[in-house]
């Protein structure tokens, strides 16, 4: 148990039951229901199960979404106050969907009891990280948006197999098309090691070898470095005034194109 004081977490030591009892109840967390000392300190097990959930057009989602806590049956969101890349990552390990892809700010469109949420490599839950817990709900201004890679996937289309086509991506729970304007030969390289298709490119880009498709564009951008491993690892952009007429990306891999 730590305890904030001008801007310093400190360690507390708590022996009282009706203590314990007190700091279970303003963190959140229900009843006591045991503790242990160590050094200077109380080790407090509470009685509520809180996990961590993910949500996007007001239903779950894997691994991308909104981030909601889960507390006794109610969802909350979790307020963006000062959120850093470490708390986006921690959401991704605690939820078993790989690495973090990406993180953002939306509107605010309910209220919260959870913020200023600040997380270390030694948390292990999203909900143990030292923050602004409340036993009533409160406003915040905004919400945050989390992109784990076991969200995202890949595909080249309307191709002669897996390994040749055009670029689709399932991006924020919909099937998007990747734009050429601000594409890369490393991006593709990239793409073509994320499925498995060798490391190489085949042939210059020719935006009418394969058909367009009925998807959206996607309006990201990315930068792959030559020594990319995975286009999900390179770093992204979101594309604010993409333009309005652009080209699908056609990749044709080295590795076999057969189905």
């Amino acid at each position: 148990m730590e305890r904030k004081t001008e801007e310093t977490w400190k360690p507390v030591m708590v022996k009282k039951q009706k203590e314990l009892q007190r700091w279970c109840q303003d963190m959140f967390c229900g009843d006591h229901s045991s503790h242990q000392h160590e050094g200077n300190a109380t080790h407090l097990t509470c009685t509520d199960n809180v996990t961590v959930v993910l949500r996007h057009e007001e239903k779950t989602s894997q691994c991308f979404g909104t981030v909601h806590v889960n507390h006794q049956g109610t969802l909350w969101p979790v307020c963006a106050t000062d959120w850093k890349e470490q708390n986006a990552r921690l959401v991704c390990q605690e939820l078993g969907c790989g690495h973090l892809v990406k993180f953002f700010s939306t509107k605010a469109s309910s209220s919260s009891i959870l913020d200023s949420v600040v997380c270390t490599d030694q948390d292990s839950s999203l909900w143990s990280c030292k923050s602004k817990h409340s036993s009533t709900s409160f406003g915040c201004s905004q919400h945050v948006f989390v992109i784990c890679n076991d969200g995202v996937k890949l595909r080249l289309s309307d191709g002669p197999g897996r390994c040749s086509g055009r670029l689709d991506l399932w991006f924020e729970g919909r099937w998007q098309k990747a734009r050429q304007s601000q594409w890369s030969r490393m991006n593709s390289e990239a793409v073509c090691k994320d499925l498995g298709c060798g490391e190489g490119v085949i042939g210059s880009p020719s935006p009418h070898r394969f058909p367009q498709g009925p998807h959206p564009y996607l309006d990201r951008s990315f930068q792959c470095s030559p020594d990319a491993q995975s286009l999900l690892r390179c770093p992204m952009r979101e594309e604010r005034n993409p333009p309005r007429e652009d080209s699908i990306v056609d990749i044709t891999c080295t590795g076999k194109t057969q189905h």
